[in-house]
């Protein structure tokens, strides 16, 4: 049997179904609001990955303060650099695995 190229597969579908979740039609055939989905998007804007991280590390005080140092000494200076000024709901996982690489330019880890 023959493989069928991205091109032939697309050229096959009806144009609306290449666009369905992004507009929204699409949305509201998948029983879903429109203007839900956009405030959504809006509300996660201001987020940055860097509030978060220190919101939560705020909540992990409670911890051993060797665990404490690394968790904070892994977003200070090796993730926020990388991610921290982007917003929360633009963040992909591939690009946050990237900043996690043990292999990539970093600063020395913290001896406690």
């Amino acid at each position: 049997m023959p493989m069928l190229t991205e091109a032939q597969i697309r050229a096959a579908r009806p144009k609306e179904k290449l666009y369905k979740p992004y507009d929204a039609r699409g949305l509201l055939e998948d029983g879903r609001d429109p203007s839900t989905k956009r405030s959504e998007q809006k509300a996660g804007q201001g987020v940055t990955f860097e509030l978060v991280a220190k919101e939560w590390l705020e909540l992990q005080r409670h911890v051993a303060a060797a665990t404490f140092v690394n968790a904070e000494w892994m977003f200070n200076d090796l993730i926020n650099p990388y991610i921290g000024s982007r917003p929360i709901n633009e963040i992909t996982a591939p690009e946050l695995l990237y900043a996690m690489l043990p292999d990539a330019p970093r600063v020395t880890r913290p001896q406690s």
